[in-house]
This record gives structure tokens, C-alpha cells and sequence, in this order.
């Protein structure tokens, strides 16, 4: 199939001048594509596979952090995408993570609880970051992210954690 651009007609010799198309070339002309172009045999085109037309997670290459908040206060770097449509804003989630401090000290985990955390979104109970981060997220999608102070524990945080400390999930 051709792509249909201004002033042009398929099928024939026919060519509307505009000012920004070139003069037609002549019929001997032997830069003229329809010239120089063989035949297409049908039996040469290679035949397409099926494709399961069922969603997947699909790898995504390493990706550079994209900013999940307009002030870069979240950031994140998909992983393994997700699949689905993005969440309601009072949906209820159920996230596996992994809290660090940027050191690599281990703050709080899922994984060593064998349980993810469940939470409704909106509901103001967890960290802002984190709700941002799973906000952002689609059904299966794996990330790391990098959660900014203003949007973790900030100045007053608990005794564990530095004050205006930036986490990593």
C-alpha cells in the first residue's frame, strides 16, 4: 500500500502542481522509481507467523530513569513492563519492594515479610513516593526507582533513617 501525500494520485499519470511539489519527471527518465522497480512475485513475499493476540509482560531493554513526578522528585527505570491499563486514583494495590537507603542499607522489605504491602491509592498511607511510584506502575510491571526526601521522610524521619535521606525501591 502506498502513502497518500498532497496532490498525488495513484494509479496514474495524473499530478496536481502545488508549489512545493517537483515538476514530473518524464516517462524515460531513469531516476523515476516506477522504471527501476521489478515486478513483485507473490510467491517471494515471505508469509507472517501467528501472533498471540494475548497481552504479556514484555522485557524492556535498560532504559535510562524516566521522571514519574514533573519535578523529578520520582523517577523509575522499567525493567519488565507491565501490561493493562493504568489504575484508578482510588484503586487497591498490593506491591513487593524492596526499601533502601543509597548506601544499599535495607529499610523495610516485602520479600523478607513473604508478603506484599496492600494499600488503597489516595488513602495518605504510605510514603508519597511510593503511592506516586505504584500510581505510576501497570499490572506486573517491575521497576527500580529512586524516591527523592521531600518525598520519603524528609526532614523528620523515623531513628533508623538520616534526616533528608533519598530512598531507592
Amino acid at each position: 500500500r502506498g502513502h497518500r501525500t498532497t496532490g498525488e494520485t495513484f494509479g496514474s499519470e495524473k499530478r496536481r502542481k502545488s508549489p512545493t511539489s517537483p515538476a514530473p519527471r518524464s516517462p524515460s527518465d531513469p531516476t523515476d522509481i516506477r522504471q527501476m522497480a521489478d515486478p513483485i512475485n507473490p510467491s517471494d513475499v515471505p508469509v507472517a507467523e501467528p501472533v498471540d493476540p494475548t497481552p504479556s509482560p514484555s522485557p524492556v531493554p535498560a532504559a535510562e530513569p524516566v521522571a514519574v513526578t514533573p519535578d523529578g522528585g520520582v523517577t523509575k527505570t522499567v525493567l519488565e513492563a507491565g501490561q493493562g491499563e493504568p489504575l484508578p486514583s482510588d484503586a487497591r494495590v498490593a506491591l513487593d519492594y524492596t526499601l533502601t537507603l543509597e548506601d544499599g542499607t535495607v529499610l523495610d522489605s516485602t520479600h523478607s515479610r513473604g508478603k506484599p504491602l496492600s494499600f488503597r491509592l489516595g488513602a495518605n498511607t504510605v510514603l508519597p513516593g511510593l503511592e506516586i511510584l505504584a500510581a505510576s506502575m501497570l499490572e506486573l510491571e517491575h521497576a527500580t526507582a529512586t524516591i527523592a526526601p521531600f518525598y520519603a521522610f524528609g526532614a523528620a524521619p523515623p531513628p533508623s533513617v538520616p534526616a533528608n535521606a533519598a530512598l531507592t525501591v
